[in-house]
């Protein structure tokens, strides 16, 4: 059955008394799911206003979710009136913290903004947006700052896209600010409800969130005056219930229950209503949930000891404490020394396509068959190839990792990390991954491989570690990265074709003690380089200068247009000095161990011209020597 509120006004002069007809069709087909008289014999005065709730029973419409939505037309009709509106049945419910919608456990792939701001009457551009975002797996999207209009959320119910409403004026109770005045709380109030008595009856809207990232309950230093202020949402909360009882309401979209009861005491929160659902926004790194997603406390890491410093410290130090133990083994390796390595206990098989600093080149067929004899994945970090120039997957591996920070932006604007699961990896076969394959007692016993098989590790890395550690992008950021990924081919070409053409003038000159880039044919590594990345690896260089640390200094200070950074890939030429900057950490015994001498210099070659780039590699190598 379904539940309906039906408002009427006598626009007459004199009394009235009539009946109230439901009329109820399929949009699509026009069958008739339902005719009747609702309401008899209601008599209004003149002006009078009324609103009226009623059931109707044994219905049994197609619902209405993203995947099918099925609309249908709604007629209420008097002796002398009529209303038509278009919306779909579907019930919405919380239970132990998870969204159900039409009585079924809910996930829904997000993406933010629609351009509805842009282009309100667009409607051709509204259902082509829709349309596009179904076919990049997008379910849901948020509206905040600037509420869509009718016709844009005809087109969510048309187009099977589901709408989390969010409400206006954000920031309205900023950190560390005095309450607003009633009177601006009131404004904001009433138009809130304005909109959701506007939109309610629109299938799509799935849930209402009070407002967007108000940050009054973590950032106030004022405890009491944070109490007051949520006191104020709570208050509000109880009156959106009122006027929409049939959806879940979220606090605020960067609100999370979890933590704040220990801050103001379980008391105070019998007191509030905080709405039914969490939402939390932050940021950490890449490399760590790939592998933390897989280990735990007593688990162990197979990891190639020439990887990024910062890496290797995360792994022998950090993750240690954390009782997770890491057995490094070099690049070069056999498949027998690397099986040795493993233990019953083992998890994980990390490497770098190309390592940083020490350019060597990943050999993933011995790496995938080791890893997947042992019934473990490979996960590798792909940084400093790029998808335009690696494709990892291809090769046997079954998670990619990226710094977005290095090649992907380009020019040192943001910072960012991704993970990729190829989705291949057999987690319930291996028999060695308890949080993919057994209930997680975090989400209500859910067990990500049943629920969402190949998806399982991804899911789990998003769902989970996302929500406690803190790693989404910051919009700003995302964009910035957008940016940078257009042109991320072509700039790889020319990084490539700079740092070959770099790495042959350094082999040829007198004062270079030696040079190392696997798009050399003097490197160890140039047939891994040219089987698995053909079209160049990196614009990376290593290089010694004769003379040692001290001529290696002297032309550091002598370069002109390459900068001293330990920033790396980058648009810009720069260089460093790894054993004195990234890795400093290391000890002399490690820095042999990760391929890096202490004369190293790493060269990151830009893109531009190159004839610019060797003329000021020429006279700082000329200076070095004095």
């Amino acid at each position: 059955g379904a539940t309906f509120e039906v408002t009427v006004k006598n626009h007459s002069t004199k009394k009235n008394t009539f009946n109230l007809i439901t009329d109820i069709k399929e949009k699509t087909t026009g069958k008739q799911l339902y005719q009747g008289q609702s309401l008899g014999k209601i008599t209004l005065s003149a002006g009078e206003e009324r609103t009226f709730t009623y059931e109707i029973n044994n219905l049994k419409p197609k619902l209405w979710t993203p995947q099918h939505p099925n609309l249908y037309e709604f007629t209420f009709s008097t002796a002398s009136d009529a209303l038509t509106i278009t919306s779909g049945f579907r019930t919405f419910e919380v239970k132990d913290g998870l969204f159900q919608l039409n009585g079924v456990n809910y996930w829904l792939r997000g993406g933010n903004q629609v351009p509805s701001a842009i282009c309100p009457n667009d409607s051709v551009l509204a259902h082509k947006f829709y349309k596009l975002m179904r076919q990049g797996h997008i379910e849901v999207t948020r509206m905040h700052t600037a509420p869509f209009n009718e016709l844009w959320m005809k087109a969510a119910d048309e187009e099977g896209i589901a709408v989390s409403f969010e409400g206006t004026w954000p920031w309205l109770m900023l950190e560390n600010r005095p309450i607003p005045s009633q009177e601006l709380l009131t404004l904001w109030k009433d138009e809130m409800k304005d909109l959701m008595r506007k939109y309610r009856n629109h299938p799509a809207l799935i849930i209402w969130t009070v407002n967007n990232e108000m940050k009054f309950y973590d950032l106030d230093n004022d405890k009491e005056r944070a109490k007051k202020k949520m006191t104020v949402i709570s208050d509000f909360v109880r009156e959106m219930r009122k006027v929409d009882p049939t959806r879940p309401i979220s606090y605020d979209s960067n609100y999370a229950r979890k933590g704040r009861i220990e801050k103001y005491g379980e008391n105070f929160y019998k007191t509030i209503d905080d709405g039914d659902i969490d939402d939390v926004h932050a940021g950490q790194a890449a490399s760590f949930l790939a592998v933390f997603n897989l280990l735990g406390a007593g688990d162990h890491l197979v990891a190639s000891s020439a990887i990024y410093g910062g890496t290797f410290n995360l792994f022998a130090v950090t993750m240690k404490r954390m009782g997770i133990e890491t057995t490094f083994v070099p690049p070069s390796a056999s498949a027998d020394e690397i099986a040795a390595a493993f233990r019953p206990n083992t998890r994980a098989l990390f490497a770098e396509s190309v390592t940083n600093p020490s350019l060597e080149v990943a050999d993933f067929a011995k790496l995938s068959t080791v890893a997947h004899a042992h019934g473990v994945p490979l996960v590798i970090d792909n940084t400093f190839p790029t998808p335009a120039l690696c494709r990892p997957f291809e090769h046997g591996a079954d998670i990619v990792v990226h710094s977005t920070t290095k090649y992907m932006d380009g020019h040192a604007q943001t910072t960012g990390g991704v993970i990729v699961d190829s989705g291949r990896f057999d987690w319930k076969a291996s028999g060695k991954y308890p949080g993919l394959t057994e209930p997680d007692p975090s989400y209500h016993g859910l067990v990500y491989t049943d629920a969402f098989g190949p998806s399982a590790y991804i899911v789990k890395a998003r769902a989970q570690l996302m929500r406690d550690l803190g790693t989404a992008q910051t919009p700003l950021a995302a964009y910035v990265l957008n940016l940078g990924l257009e042109t991320l081919p072509l700039r790889m070409e020319r990084h490539v074709r700079n740092a070959l053409a770099v790495a042959e003038f350094l082999e040829n000159h007198p004062r270079v003690a030696w040079v190392n880039h696997p798009g050399l044919p003097s490197s160890p590594y140039h047939a891994l380089a040219q089987k698995y990345m053909p079209r160049g690896t990196c614009g990376v260089v290593s290089f010694g200068v004769k003379g040692g640390r001290a001529a290696a200094t002297k032309l550091m200070d002598s370069m002109r247009l390459g900068a001293i950074l330990t920033h790396v890939a980058d648009a810009r030429t720069c260089l460093l000095h790894p054993a004195s900057t990234t890795h400093r950490q290391l000890t002399d015994e490690q820095l042999a161990a990760a391929g890096i001498p202490a004369d190293l210099i790493r060269l990151s070659v830009g893109i531009e011209h190159i004839d610019d780039i060797l003329a000021d590699l020429a006279q700082a190598l000329e200076k070095s020597a004095q």
